[in-house]
């Protein structure tokens, strides 16, 4: 809400951005929120701008300063005209804002007060009370007596707050207390009433039971606008407002003070005259004199009126005026556009927009232009191409057997175009009744001098053939095929010269030409493994037509026409975020699974590694012992040979010292 912290700052330059105008305002001041008023439709900067300080004493420094950007000095002033609260306030206008104030509490009550008819003469104040507030506090209940004491048949009861008296008319209306069926329903002040009567004279029959007495006493009654349809009758209830959308701009003028602004029964049509305009950015404490007061410093108005909505009878936000001239009406346009002159349009904290207003056919038109998304992505008109009906003229000579069979493909064929994943190629024909005798070669031939064009380039020509699995070959035909070309009109020019030709097999067996059905799922599988542009064909940029017209050639397919079309419908807010939702969940899932596999290859590998390790060192240590081995067998074997060798000697020794001693005996 716009505070005494907040300045509205004019004469900025064109090219300043929301972070310099900051930066420019922090040095007096912290800064709580800044920004540049650009245009919607440009996005130009319109020179103005707001800046709200933490306190108030830095927006009145930030006043009495004198601040520059580049060349420009800025001017400055209150959002909400403190200054000028502080001069000395005309007696009459002093008058006039204590009247909207009683005005603006006399509304707010109103919002919470609601009328309850067909009120049983058993009923008490304390007993309605209990029974109608089952949804809300109550603050006060009236139930109206004549002069002699007895009851009139209504209440009246006010609420704490708008929502709970809307809740309890929504929720309570036409339910039954104490054996009656009671009607509750929002309760308007005298003069509006009064002016529901005077436009709608069923209304006035429905409630002629209540005395002016009643008006008087209580200066209100309750609105009928809920329970009458809106074909039958006008709104009943805030009729001085328009119930024009803020972004439409309609005119249905009508103002509070019928002098200014008198009730039209005919729709007008002033909006083509170009002396109304609409007003955009309007603040909800604004009033229409006020806005009157600034508009006829430009010219003479016929009236002005602030959009009211009305349930609730808040501002919209937007006002029209239409002015007794249309120089003032452009002047008004031109002015609110201006660097210079735009500062008038400043009120209660807004700067206004304004523009021309436009007739509610032409925005509901430009609506509907601008929301209709009209697209054939599949093709689907091309699928009644080459059909022949069983009584048309294309017909005659064509066999039972034939005209059977066209039959069962055209079912099959709306079959699978109930299916969203299946559309009509532009470029590819299927052609049935093919003879045993026609390979891949003699079907190019033949849809190559049907087209009779060199420019004609036939991308495919394929037989379908039973594929023999005893002896890994194909074998027979069967009866169908596929013939692709690289653009749509030699295709279309194709099937049209071929399709039920009596010339091209026989005139009992013609060729059943159509469109071929592809499936996009599949096709995208193959447009990833194929590199050709040419098979990438899926939608016509425009409608190519032929010149061919045989007595033969079957149904002209046409594109739809407007009122055949079928708007596609917008996708729900709410599916559309669980569709989002899920992706998201897929997303994450798939980077979970990802991650898990990267952990068990990570730890397997990591196990291989450990068990590599261990296996090296055992056969180290295998080969260490082995070494040993070798080591010690040879060492052994060398002692071996060495205690033998000792042995010997001694031996000898022994020996010779046995024989010496014998000999020496002797």
């Amino acid at each position: 809400m716009i505070t005494s912290k907040t300045i509205f700052v004019h004469n900025l330059p064109k090219d300043v951005s929301n972070e310099e105008l900051g930066d420019i305002f922090s040095d007096i001041g912290p800064v709580k929120r800044c920004y540049v008023v650009t245009d919607k439709e440009s996005g130009q900067s319109k020179g103005v701008g707001y800046v709200t300080f933490a306190f108030d004493a830095d927006a009145d420094n930030a006043l009495k300063r004198t601040v520059k950007i580049r060349d420009n000095v800025l001017k400055l002033k209150f959002t909400s005209s403190k200054a000028e609260k502080s001069k000395v306030i005309p007696i009459n206008k002093e008058k006039r804002k204590a009247k909207r104030k009683e005005n603006k509490l006399l509304k707010q009550q109103m919002k919470r007060k609601v009328i309850v008819r067909n009120l049983s003469f058993k009923a008490t104040e304390d007993s309605l009370k209990e029974w109608i507030s089952k949804y809300g506090t109550i603050k006060d209940v009236t139930i109206p007596k004549n002069e002699k004491g007895r009851m009139r048949g209504f209440a009246f009861v006010t609420f704490d707050k708008f929502t709970t008296a809307y809740k309890t008319i929504k929720e309570m209306n036409a339910k039954q207390f104490l054996d009656r069926i009671v009607a509750i329903d929002f309760a308007l002040p005298k003069e509006k009433y009064l002016a529901s009567i005077s436009n709608d004279s069923q209304v006035a029959e429905e409630d002629k039971q209540l005395s002016l007495e009643e008006l008087e006493e209580h200066k209100e009654i309750e609105s009928d606008e809920e329970a009458l349809p809106d074909e039958e009758t006008e709104s009943i209830a805030s009729k001085e407002t328009n119930n024009s959308d803020d972004s439409e701009g309609e005119n249905n003028e009508t103002d509070e003070k019928e002098s200014k602004a008198p009730k039209l029964k005919k729709k007008s049509n002033d909006v083509n005259e170009g002396r109304t305009v609409f007003i955009k950015n309007v603040s909800f404490e604004t009033t229409t004199e006020s806005l009157e007061e600034i508009l006829s410093k430009i010219g003479p108005l016929e009236y002005c009126v602030i959009t009211e909505d009305p349930l609730t009878g808040h501002s919209k936000g937007t006002a029209f005026a239409k002015f007794k001239r249309k120089e003032d009406a452009e002047t008004c346009i031109q002015k609110s556009n201006s660097e210079d002159e735009s500062d008038m349009f400043f009120i209660d904290g807004r700067q206004l927009n304004l523009c021309l207003a436009v007739s509610k056919d032409n925005v509901e038109k430009a609506k509907a232009l601008k929301n209709t998304k009209i697209r054939d992505k599949r093709n689907l008109y091309l699928a009644r191409e080459g059909l022949i009906y069983p009584n048309s003229p294309a017909a005659e000579g064509v066999s039972q057997a034939d005209l059977s069979k066209r039959i069962t493909l055209e079912q099959r064929k709306r079959k699978l175009l109930q299916n969203v994943l299946y559309f009509v190629s532009p470029t590819r024909l299927c052609i049935h009744n093919l003879p045993p005798e026609i390979n891949d070669a003699k079907l190019r031939q033949i849809f190559k001098q049907a087209v009779n064009d060199k420019k004609a380039v036939i991308t495919e020509a394929k037989v379908m053939r039973n594929y023999l699995k005893s002896e890994g070959k194909f074998g027979t035909s069967k009866g169908f095929g596929f013939v692709g070309f690289k653009e749509h009109k030699h295709a279309l020019k194709a099937l049209r010269r071929i399709n039920n030709n009596p010339e091209t097999f026989s005139a009992h067996k013609r060729p059943i030409v159509e469109f071929a059905i592809e499936n996009k799922a599949i096709l995208n599988k193959k447009l990833k493994r194929s590199k050709s542009s040419a098979e990438q064909t899926t939608l016509i940029d425009e409608v190519i037509d032929t010149d061919d017209d045989f007595p033969f050639m079957g149904v002209k397919s046409r594109p739809l026409k407007e009122h055949e079309k079928v708007q596609l419908p917008k996708m729900n807010r709410k599916m559309y975020e669980v569709r989002k939702d899920l992706r998201q969940r897929g997303k994450t899932l798939k980077a979970e699974q990802r991650a898990e596999k990267k952990e068990v290859i990570k730890r397997k590998f990591k196990k291989e590694k450990s068990l590599n390790r261990k296996e090296s060192k055992q056969l180290k240590k295998a080969e260490t012992i082995n070494e040993m081995d070798d080591f010690e067998v040879q060492f052994l074997k060398k002692r071996k040979a060495n205690n033998l060798e000792s042995n010997l000697s001694s031996e000898r020794k022994r020996t010779k010292k046995i024989k010496w001693y014998q000999s020496e005996k002797a």
